[in-house]
């Protein structure tokens, strides 16, 4: 599919919007018609689930009752972390993280706790959620949660030091205080501190301000694409990208999966456990083009699939070689002549 021809200006920019401007057609993508909402998956559900429980293990609750109560909730949402793999390991994780983090709040001393509160800079041109600032005479602390590593070959990942620094501008702004810290607080690296200085902080708002700007100047017209590994990752996108399938290739396939678009060549097969499998003639995407199998999906996903139709799938992981099969992963998106036909297992 073509990129989006058409782009609106953005008003206030958070951090997680400025993460996705690393590839400006992807905001271009969701203005033009948002992803439908998907129900919590894989390790986006459990991040959602560790962040009730931490909110909830912060305003009090032991770490049992605090994981109980936000099972509770992820499972009226259809997703239990309990169930997950490593769902066990994950709780565990979170009961040590939850003890240090409540160390480092009593350290602080005296704060009042601001969970969840929405900032919006004075000029209303960046905006930011963070998941808990404290404040005290003295100053803030901003604290983020995260369920993975934030720390790669010694060095704590950028995104999310430009999301802490922005986080911290704005609390500064809010609160009219200067002096002001920032701690991640990782299930898998435990506390890492960020540095939020005066000096870091002005720098990544002005930074987002460039970035917002240079944005805006192109609207109405159509916005760039950067395809990466790391820009694709997570895009819902990515199947209707052009820039995205003359990108990706096998070098991919360890961490992002199989993609690939292609037609339809024979009805769908349904087994009696309700799964669905049908034959593609593959064009694009991560591997060569040929016959192949694309299996283990939802029967309701291929209810309207003909032969003949066009395909495209992106996060397959290969089952067998010989013949090539590909199945659904908890991250798989499917789009069946350009209609999102199901997202996940």
């Amino acid at each position: 599919m073509p990129l989006p021809s058409h782009s609106q200006p953005i008003g206030s920019l958070s951090p997680s919007r400025l993460d996705r401007l690393e590839c400006p057609a992807r905001v271009a993508f969701e203005q033009a018609g948002p992803a439908a909402p998907q129900p919590p998956m894989g390790p986006s559900g459990m991040g959602e689930a560790v962040h009730l429980a931490m909110e909830h293990g912060v305003s009090g609750s032991p770490a049992g009752q605090a994981w109980a109560d936000a099972r509770d909730t992820m499972l009226q949402l259809g997703f239990d972390p309990d169930l997950q793999p490593n769902g066990r390991k994950t709780y565990r994780r979170f009961e040590r993280t939850l003890a240090l983090t409540l160390v480092r709040i009593e350290d602080f001393g005296g704060a009042k706790l601001l969970p969840e509160e929405r900032i919006v800079s004075h000029d209303g041109l960046l905006e930011g959620q963070p998941d808990l600032v404290l404040v005290n005479s003295h100053g803030f602390l901003v604290v983020d949660y995260k369920t993975g590593f934030v720390v790669v070959d010694g060095e704590t990942t950028a995104k999310y030091v430009r999301q802490l620094e922005l986080y911290a501008y704005l609390v500064s702004e809010r609160h009219h205080l200067d002096n002001g810290s920032a701690v991640l607080i990782s299930l898998r690296d435990g506390l890492v501190e960020v540095d939020v200085c005066t000096a870091a902080r002005s720098a990544a708002a002005a930074l987002a301000r460039e970035v917002r700007e240079t944005y805006n100047d192109r609207c109405p017209g159509p916005q760039p694409p950067n395809p990466s590994l790391d820009n694709c990752m997570y895009c819902p996108h990515s199947c209707r990208c052009d820039a995205f399938w003359s990108t990706v290739n096998q070098t991919w396939v360890p961490s992002f999966g199989h993609a690939v678009g292609g037609t339809i060549t024979s009805a769908p097969e349904i087994s009696a456990s309700g799964r669905a499998a049908m034959r593609v003639e593959g064009v694009q995407g991560t591997n060569h083009s040929g016959p192949l199998i694309i299996g283990n999906l939802p029967a309701a996903a291929v209810a309207d699939a003909a032969v003949g139709s066009s395909v495209a799938a992106c996060h397959l992981r290969e089952q067998s070689s010989d013949p090539l099969v590909l199945v659904s992963s908890d991250r798989t998106v499917l789009e069946i002549d350009g209609y999102e036909a199901t997202h996940g297992p």
